[in-house]
């Protein structure tokens, strides 16, 4: 008969080899709106999220390439971009994109449904 010392030793040795040390993205979740006035966007840009690519506009954008795009957008100006994400999307490559817009104060971001 196995001792019980054994089989917690064992168990133990499993956990530890099947969980990820892997650190996934986080996105600070903030409010950015006033009590004031309300602001209308000067642009609006369309943004959607697939499980495969990024069509910004249309156009393929992958994730390392969208802070240039973003970059690229007036300053002076608020933009409002129009998130739709296709059903198969994953939360960390949700997190991915939102990490990236969260540099870039003058973004107002909305997530279709």
């Amino acid at each position: 008969m196995t001792s019980l010392i054994d089989v917690i030793f064992l168990l133990l040795l499993f956990f530890m080899l099947s969980s990820t040390f892997s650190k996934y993205g986080t996105v600070p979740l903030t409010s950015r709106a006033s009590g004031g006035a309300v602001g209308i966007a000067e642009e609006t840009r369309f943004l959607k999220l697939e499980k495969e690519r990024l069509l910004w506009n249309g156009q393929s954008e992958s994730v390392a390439t969208l802070e240039g795009v973003l970059g690229d957008l007036p300053k002076d100006k608020s933009t409002t971009v129009l998130l739709h994400l296709s059903p198969d999307v994953s939360s960390q490559r949700l997190v991915e994109v939102l990490t990236t817009f969260h540099a870039f104060s003058n973004l107002q971001l909305s997530v279709l449904e």
